[in-house]
């Protein structure tokens, strides 16, 4: 009940720079390893924008889960 009234912070804020764990799902998915800049942060979900990689704004833009990310500065 506490969580729907007041949300807590995300733990990757917009502007947060990670890599992609190196786990299963994040291999598979093809961004283990990678960095990236977190454009946009949700609850628990983060847009990511990879090093050398473009963007279509066309196309959806997929979210990854804070388990497959870690904070690099």
């Amino acid at each position: 009940v506490c969580e729907s009234l007041l949300p807590s912070p995300p733990k990757y804020p917009a502007g947060s720079l990670v890599r992609g764990k190196d786990n299963k799902r994040a291999t598979r998915h093809g961004f283990a390893g990678k960095i990236g800049l977190v454009t946009k942060a949700g609850s628990g979900y983060y847009n990511v924008q990879w090093n050398g990689t473009k963007t279509d704004r066309n196309y959806y833009t997929p979210s990854y889960s804070e388990r497959d990310l870690e904070r690099i500065s």
